[in-house]
């Protein structure tokens, strides 16, 4: 008699394709970040970056949709059912050819073992309806424009089930203006922590801690405010003897 329901194997190959390896997402999220970032340096380097203007005082380039373009192709390639949200409008996008090269990624970079070593209530595959990929591909777009480029951050968040699950940064640039080297910081509850990650080099360690004690008698206050989105208000606070 036939059935119009699959078969109990059918059932279980369909339910097993609906799962994704966080280990997999993460390297492949922070590779593509990586790759990105030369996207960015190279549009700077073209001087052409194609600026308009999503809304006042609120531009985007041509990296930007390019970036957005190249992570959520490539992450797409690879799993198809993965719900992903980009900051760029998708109609901006759409003419853009990037490469698809998830093929030539490893997706095991950051290994199952090393995400247990660090947590070890960690699981690596769950279901890939309870995940979420944001995709912001230029943080500090005015930045960009005005050439400020250490500002210039390409970031990837994933969370599940409505919580951050894993925060991706990468900056093109580093925060190191003489040698404008790039950098990957991987964190989050998934990671129990912050790491760098050198998808070239094969490397990843965790953060170096940087001190912030202040001297003995030192009362000097430390504001960190926006640079992109400053207004009178902030002016105001920042500004205040007292």
């Amino acid at each position: 008699r036939e059935s119009n329901f699959p078969s109990r194997r059918l059932r279980f190959i369909m339910q097993a394709a609906k799962t994704i390896k966080l280990s997999e997402l993460c390297s492949l999220a922070a590779t593509l970040a990586f790759r990105g970032g030369k996207v960015i340096k190279s549009t700077h380097e073209s001087r052409d970056l194609q600026i308009k203007e999503k809304a006042k005082d609120d531009p985007f380039t041509i990296a930007d949709v390019t970036v957005q373009k190249y992570i959520i192709t490539n992450l797409e390639k690879k799993w198809p059912e993965l719900r992903i949200i980009g900051e760029e409008d998708a109609k901006e996008t759409a003419d853009i050819e990037v490469a698809v090269d998830v093929e030539n990624i490893d997706i095991n970079a950051i290994s199952q073992e090393y995400l247990v070593s660090r947590n070890g209530e960690f699981v690596d595959e769950v279901p890939i309806e309870d995940l979420t990929v944001w995709v912001d591909p230029v943080d500090a777009t005015k930045e960009f424009t005005k050439g400020i480029l250490s500002n210039c951050t390409s970031l990837i968040g994933i969370s599940m089930n409505n919580s951050p699950l894993i925060g991706i940064i990468h900056w093109p640039y580093s925060l190191n203006d003489t040698t404008y080297s790039p950098r990957t910081i991987i964190g989050g509850p998934c990671i129990a922590g912050v790491v760098d990650f050198d998808p070239e080099a094969g490397s990843i360690k965790d953060l170096e801690k940087r001190s912030r004690e202040k001297a003995e008698g030192d009362n000097t206050l430390y504001i960190n405010t926006t640079a992109s989105h400053n207004n009178a208000e902030v002016d105001k606070l920042t500004t205040l003897d007292n």
